[in-house]
């Protein structure tokens, strides 16, 4: 865990010395959502509001919090979840790589089961795609290049109005 909390500081470092040093980068940062997979379980770990997800059983579950203003307000009950999709400043992020000299990145372990779906994405699939749709893809094909590119073109559909990323991990026994 020590080592993966390394690694993300250690890129917000970079990041953040290029945007200080160099002025066509100037307030450049990025969101981050990882892991890294071992034999007992997994590593996960998040900076903004990329997001992680396991399907698993038909159910899919989202493991990572967002870095959010709007998150924030349902932690602390100043807004219900189902009024988070009309708060105007719900895309206001938190926490992100390179905008500060410091970052505190959330990492958490999760165990493994055969046939678990991880999928790895940007707030380009999850604004314009509901989890009920991004379940339904993610059983649609065993083909995961399939799946991500359905992933993709449902959030074009939606609109795309943002950079989209997907990556998914499929989960097996030899």
């Amino acid at each position: 865990e020590r080592r993966i909390v390394q690694s993300v500081v250690l890129a917000n470092a970079t990041i953040f010395d290029m945007a200080s040093k160099n002025e066509d980068c100037r307030g450049m940062g990025t969101t981050l959502v990882g892991a890294f997979f071992l034999e007992s379980g997994a590593y996960f770990v998040h900076v903004g509001d990329s997001r992680a997800y396991r399907l698993r059983d038909g159910v899919l579950t989202q493991l990572t919090a967002d870095h959010s203003l709007a998150n924030e307000y349902v932690q602390m009950g100043i807004l219900r979840p189902e009024e988070v999709e009309q708060f105007p400043y719900r895309n206001v992020i938190t926490r992100a790589c390179g905008l500060n000299d410091t970052v505190e990145p959330e990492v958490h372990f999760q165990t493994l089961q055969d046939n678990d779906i991880y999928l790895f994405c940007s707030d380009g699939l999850t604004d314009p795609v509901s989890d009920k749709e991004i379940a339904r893809l993610l059983q649609s094909s065993d083909d995961l290049d399939e799946v991500c590119q359905a992933l993709i073109d449902a959030a074009n559909a939606g609109g795309g109005p943002d950079n989209i990323t997907v990556v998914l991990a499929h989960t097996f026994q030899d």
